[in-house]
């Protein structure tokens, strides 16, 4: 059964530690961004083998649409966790999604067979693969930049991510305000210092949802993570 690959759609929350709201973990990310007061919040790849880790173990035994949800205590955090047998359907037309027609190490986008509405997959980052050997790609998850903690690659279909235009107070210039925006910005027509009302700063930044994110699995966990094991050995007696 490990030889085939297997898919769990998974969702994870937690706290900020800074500000205390809800913190939704769409994707596996090391420094989540909190989108309450914009702390980075470190989750170490250690904390990640214990989420993911009874995940690669559900995806052995778990049947075609069953799920489960769970509080996790580990590594100072409390984790709601649910993980659900299933691949989705595409949000726009509700055909299933055919993810075994995405190859592994595919980084990018791929499309609904039928109405060619576009998702996000990715390799699984090298840090994962060195606590789940079985984890090899990612889809629908938010994927950080690789030079840079607390900043997440933008799903292209986020409305949020789209820049708004808000009209000096002052002067009337054009200010182009997107969600990396301060709270109060310099006008660079007449440098007034314009301080953005509450409303548009909730729409610059939504509310965030929790939403499930999928993992494909693949291989035999205990022979991997041996291997792994022998590779570092062979590679230390070379230095």
């Amino acid at each position: 059964m490990t030889d085939a690959a297997r898919y769990l759609a998974i969702k994870v929350k937690t706290s900020c530690p800074h500000c205390g709201n809800p913190l939704m973990v769409n994707g596996p990310l090391k420094a989540p961004l909190c989108n309450s007061c914009n702390g980075v919040v470190r989750l170490k790849p250690g904390l990640w083998s214990s989420i993911l880790g009874d995940a690669e173990k559900a995806s052995l035994t778990m049947p075609a649409g069953e799920g489960i949800n769970s509080t996790l205590m580990t590594g100072g955090f409390s984790l709601e966790v649910s993980y659900i047998n299933a691949k989705f359907s595409c949000t726009d037309c509700e055909q299933a999604w055919d993810l075994d027609a995405v190859a592994t190490g595919t980084d990018g986008t791929f499309k609904c067979t039928k109405c060619d509405h576009e998702s996000v997959t990715y390799p699984a980052p090298a840090w994962l693969i060195e606590v789940i050997p079985t984890a090899t790609q990612i889809f629908f998850g938010e994927r950080e930049l690789s030079a840079a903690e607390g900043q997440v690659v933008a799903d292209p279909n986020d409305a949020s991510e789209k820049p708004i235009v808000f009209s000096c107070p002052q002067c009337a210039g054009a200010l182009k305000l997107t969600k990396s925006s301060e709270r109060t910005v310099t006008c660079s027509y007449c440098e007034a210092d314009v301080y953005l009302p509450d409303g548009l700063w909730a729409k610059l930044h939504p509310v965030k949802k929790a939403k499930h994110w999928c993992v494909r699995f693949e291989g035999d966990y205990h022979a991997l993570k041996k291997a792994m094991k022998e590779r570092k050995k062979a590679q230390k007696k070379e230095k």
